[in-house]
């Protein structure tokens, strides 16, 4: 059989529509046209785009990621998953409203309301999730908030691809950042696609979401029931982790496993979303977590410690972690430390002492293997066409650095370069010192919280899903 993804040969097998049937606004035209057409071959990038479901689609992670998935060659956006509340309304008026609370809430002096509104969706309207289910659409992702997680089991127990950067199930689920632990997911990802093929004798068999809609249903009788999904529940950890464990990786690229991290946030009012801090705790102001209802430093602990694996030499008791919530819309800036385990590698830095020139030349060292740091690169045999083919969210080069003083910042550095893939994929490296106290290496990074550490993320890790599952097809 020709290779081709899940999402194609679930469309290369519909029956073809009534042309005259009407078409429910509940869907973008995107989306129909995807919906209602046939994949013509088997090339990839598919000619169909491939629909996906946002769950907490009217959230402000799922809002950019709605626009994102206008713009992406191979996937468009599906349905938009809300509360009962703004189910049924359209998806416009819940955006606007949502963006004008909380620039009149936090003052237009912080926060800028984002009103640029894809125009492809102008018609489309929140539906709840049994109207997603009921759409038969295949993939979904996910930014619920964990209350709400049971969601995401009600849609794999439907039989859909579930992407998910919510908190629940984190530790229960494929937890991956790409650039630090996709061989995980691979590896996840093959012996659940394995055991689907062994059960099946080696035919891909794809269940309707919902029992009406009998004629999505590949290789099993008309009256076949929903069973779950064939893959694991793939999630992306905290906004932190994702930028933090980027960079760690890189280090141990160069240096190798580490001893011990001492990890700092600053992080932007845009990583709790819509649920806003009483403006007076946060507005000019610090707003220190650890005392808070909040469990982010222990997440990030859990979250880095399981993502790393053994790039940390004691696992979580390697790590170290302080969170504060600073007056700034967007971009998480992180002060990370490092002491190295490997005393070879460590005398790179003993060597350099207070030897002001020695440090510099080490430093930039350090810059430029970070630049050129390429790890899912390397994992496709260094074909930069094939990765942008079939992985066009994930930047070449992870990694950027910054040698200007006092940088980087969050409101300039959490972009990426516009010359390389889309903005906000990159993770900046700038401030780098030597020897400092017991740090061999101390630095500052910025990640934009909201693409890399959100929305991005789960576009990488889905794109990467449908490639594993295309390989093994």
């Amino acid at each position: 059989m020709t290779a081709q993804t899940i999402s194609q040969k679930y469309q290369h097998k519909q029956k073809k529509k009534d042309k005259n049937k009407p078409i429910k606004k509940t869907m973008s035209s995107l989306v129909r046209s995807s919906a209602h057409s046939e994949s013509k071959d088997s090339s990839w990038p598919p000619r169909s785009l491939i629909p996906v479901g946002i769950l907490g689609g009217t959230g402000l992670v799922g809002r950019m990621l709605a626009r994102s998935l206008c713009e992406h060659p191979f996937l468009c956006c599906g349905p938009i998953v809300g509360s009962s509340r703004s189910a049924g309304q359209l998806f416009q008026n819940v955006w606007l409203e949502k963006e004008t609370a909380l620039e009149t809430h936090y003052g237009t002096e912080l926060w800028k309301g984002d009103r640029q509104f894809p125009s492809a969706l102008i018609d489309t309207k929140v539906v709840d999730i049994d109207g997603l289910i009921e759409l038969g659409c295949r993939v979904v992702i996910s930014a619920v908030a964990p209350r709400l997680g049971f969601l995401e089991d009600k849609l794999t127990e439907a039989g859909i691809t579930v992407i998910s950067i919510s908190p629940y199930k984190r530790q229960e689920g494929a937890l991956c950042v790409l650039e630090a632990n996709f061989n995980e997911l691979h590896s996840r990802l093959t012996t659940s696609l394995n055991e689907h093929f062994t059960k099946t004798n080696g035919k891909l068999v794809i269940t309707p979401s919902n029992t009406l809609n009998t004629s999505n249903t590949l290789n099993m009788g008309e009256e076949a029931a929903p069973q779950p999904s064939m893959l694991p529940l793939v999630k992306s950890p905290n906004c932190v982790c994702c930028g933090t464990s980027t960079v760690l990786s890189g280090l141990f690229s160069i240096f190798g496993p580490m001893e011990n991290v001492s990890v700092t946030t600053f992080q932007s009012l845009s990583g709790r979303g819509d649920s806003k801090y009483p403006s007076e705790l946060v507005v000019g102001n610090v707003y220190p977590l650890r005392s808070t209802k909040e469990p982010t430093e222990s997440l990030i602990c859990e979250e880095l410690a399981h993502v790393l694996g053994t790039k940390l030499i004691n696992g979580r008791n390697s790590l170290s972690v302080a969170a504060y919530r600073v007056s700034v819309q967007r971009g998480h800036l992180i002060d990370l430390r490092i002491r190295f385990s490997d005393l070879e590698q460590r005398k790179k830095f003993i060597e350099c002492g207070d030897d002001v020139e020695k440090k510099k030349m080490l430093m930039e060292e350090i810059y430029m293997q970070l630049e050129q740091w390429t790890p899912l690169l390397d994992s496709v045999s260094g074909n930069v066409d094939v990765l942008k083919e079939h992985l066009p969210s994930v930047p070449v080069h992870p990694i950027m650095c910054s040698r200007e003083e006092g940088a980087p910042r969050p409101k300039s550095h959490h972009l990426c370069k516009e010359t390389e893939h889309t903005n906000g994929y990159q993770v900046t490296v700038g401030n780098v010192g030597i020897n400092d106290g017991p740090y061999d290496l101390v630095l500052t990074l910025v990640v934009d919280n909201l693409v890399k550490g959100a929305l991005g993320a789960a576009l990488q890790l889905l794109e990467y899903t449908l490639m594993v599952t295309k390989a093994r097809e």
